[in-house]
């Protein structure tokens, strides 16, 4: 079974830090990679909740993010827990691999949030005056702006969501590296990841209606450290994946 290329860096640094580079070329102005980034938080089969990046980023001990460039896509994980690492790269793997989306999720995020971000971007004068160069350049080999603008990123349809990530968001076009002084931590991210593909390949990325909230499913060893409050349970959300 195809996985992604890993990489393993010995530090001394307490904290535990995973890169998932994903080769994604920008589709002209459109956004269409940047909004593929975006898209990969909002859910998988077997994380369905789209409230599950607010639970790790705003109550866990961990940062997750991502950056969409012309060529590649960068999602990161940084934390000093063990389980919580582990934990976070099964939620970040899966939703590099969805495929399935409800036409409502993903046109509240490429109308809402998405859209507000480039909006905010544009609102920069230095900002808007390097946008209007990049679109006035009508040459062949032209810089393709891969995160898009206001006017274009309405254009990208769910069908183009998911004909992007069949293409691009594949096994064979991620690779992993993982820092950290755990070697034993690698191995585990490793078997995660393999885990990930059989069970996603196996479901078909059928539809889930079994909410996994991240919070709870760290070790002790995590939660232990973390205020009471940061231990509530998230509500009990049902989210419906119903487009492919």
């Amino acid at each position: 079974m195809t996985m992604p290329s890993t990489q393993y860096i010995q530090t001394d640094n307490p904290e535990h830090c995973a890169v998932f580079a994903v080769r994604t070329p920008a589709v002209g102005h459109s956004g269409l990679s940047h909004l593929a980034e975006h898209m990969c938080f909002r859910g998988s089969n077997q994380y369905p909740a789209d409230f599950e990046l607010f639970v790790l980023n705003s109550t866990l001990p961990i940062s997750i993010n991502a950056t969409t460039y012309a060529d590649y896509t960068f999602f990161y994980v940084v934390t000093a827990h063990n389980a919580l690492f582990i934990s976070a790269i099964d939620y970040l793997y899966r939703g590099l691999l969805q495929q399935c989306y409800g036409e409502d999720v993903f046109v509240s995020e490429r109308d809402g949030v998405l859209y507000n971000e480039l909006a905010m971007l544009e609102a920069n004068s230095d900002y808007a005056l390097n946008a209007a160069v990049r679109l006035g350049d009508d040459h062949k080999h032209a810089y393709a702006h891969a995160g898009g603008f206001t006017h274009t990123i309405s254009q990208n349809s769910l069908a183009d969501l998911v004909s992007y990530k069949r293409q691009w968001y594949t096994p064979e076009n991620i690779s992993v590296v993982i820092s950290s002084s755990d070697s034993e931590l690698y191995e585990q991210s490793k078997q995660y990841l393999l885990s990930a593909i059989h069970q996603d390949n196996s479901a078909s990325n059928s539809t889930s209606k079994t909410v996994y909230k991240v919070a709870n499913r760290v070790a002790d060893d995590v939660t232990d450290t973390i205020p009471k409050a940061k231990n509530d349970k998230a509500p009990e959300i049902l989210t419906e994946k119903n487009a492919c």
